[in-house]
């Protein structure tokens, strides 16, 4: 057996192993998972953690978690000393989180696997300094997401980016959870609660897996030399493999739908994988007068998964592309 054959077989060992430990750990039930689907923006995570944020929240901590959660933004010392009597609210004007105090707003934008609309930041910055009349000085926003990636040049518009301040589920929300975990010690049913969100975070971003198992894994290629160079060679190999089989997904889907649908669908994706926004669409046909309505599963580059419909119409510039919220 070669060293990247006999390092994988090894691999495959430790990880199985910890996953069983982390699944006894864990256990098997978790509230949020039963109840909404574990991707779920608006129903699970934008409402829990607005809850969590709202100083009247039934929690009982007052202003404790948001005060946690403003520490982790930037320029945000203000609010931090008045927490307690800030107002958050969920869904005003479409933003999924807005925090409120003393003329100053935290705009929170939750984007776990939604594509970005146009203008929609802007937006909503906007409509906090024209409808709310916020001073625009005092507003902030916050573009929430699994790994912290940049909103799209889209959605921005002519906003200054540095108004912009992006947090991530796997590093901000992780960390505060833990936070509010401390905070909640005392407290069963509330602290119970934060562990399997933090739980389900988890899951979301890929962090199931314990420390002690990265600990493992990295003594493990400690051992012999062969198996560091085995491991370069996989992660030279790993980017073109992974685009091979996602790949291969593409063309199946394709193939399955073309059986339903016919020539209605249409792949767009090869040659694209990890470049730019690809999948696969069924075009569905008029259903208003020169509004066309399309059916799109598709990733963009960070490998983020979108689905939904969009339509195309007409007016005086010609074609005109929605994407429903």
């Amino acid at each position: 057996m070669g060293a990247v054959e006999n390092l994988l077989e090894k691999v495959d060992a430790l990880r199985f192993k910890y996953e069983a430990l982390n699944d006894l750990e864990k256990g098997s039930f978790n509230v949020f998972s039963v109840l909404f689907k574990e991707n779920d923006e608006v129903r699970l995570h934008s409402r829990f953690i607005a809850e969590l944020l709202n100083p009247r929240g039934r929690h009982g901590k007052g202003g404790t978690f948001l005060r946690l959660f403003l520490e982790r933004i930037p320029r945000s010392a203000a609010l931090v000393d008045v927490a307690d009597s800030c107002s958050v609210q969920r869904e005003v004007s479409g933003i999924d989180i807005l925090i409120r105090c003393r003329r100053k707003a935290v705009i929170v934008e939750n984007k776990i696997h939604a594509r970005d609309q146009e203008r929609q930041i802007e937006r909503y910055f906007e409509y906090v300094r024209d409808v709310l009349k916020v001073p625009e000085d005092e507003i902030r926003i916050v573009y929430l997401t699994l790994d912290g990636h940049e909103p799209g040049e889209e959605s921005v518009g002519e906003l200054d980016k540095r108004k912009i301040d992006r947090l991530s589920y796997e590093r901000d929300v992780l960390v505060w959870l833990e936070d509010c975990i401390k905070e909640a010690a005392q407290d069963p049913a509330l602290r119970e609660s934060l562990v399997q969100y933090r739980q389900l975070v988890k899951k979301i971003t890929g962090h199931e897996l314990s420390e002690e198992y990265m600990n493992e894994l990295k003594n493990l290629l400690l051992k012999d030399g062969k198996y560091l160079q085995a491991a370069k060679d996989i992660k030279k190999v790993f980017p073109a493999a992974r685009d091979e089989l996602e790949c291969r997904f593409w063309a199946v889907l394709e193939v399955e739908l073309k059986r339903r649908f016919g020539d209605k669908v249409k792949g767009d994706y090869r040659d694209k994988i990890g470049k730019e926004w690809y999948g696969v669409k069924v075009l569905l046909g008029l259903i208003g007068w020169k509004v066309d309505c399309n059916y799109y599963f598709e990733m963009d580059s960070g490998r983020r998964i979108c689905q939904g419909f969009y339509y195309v119409h007409e007016d005086d510039n010609g074609k005109v592309i929605d994407y429903p919220e």
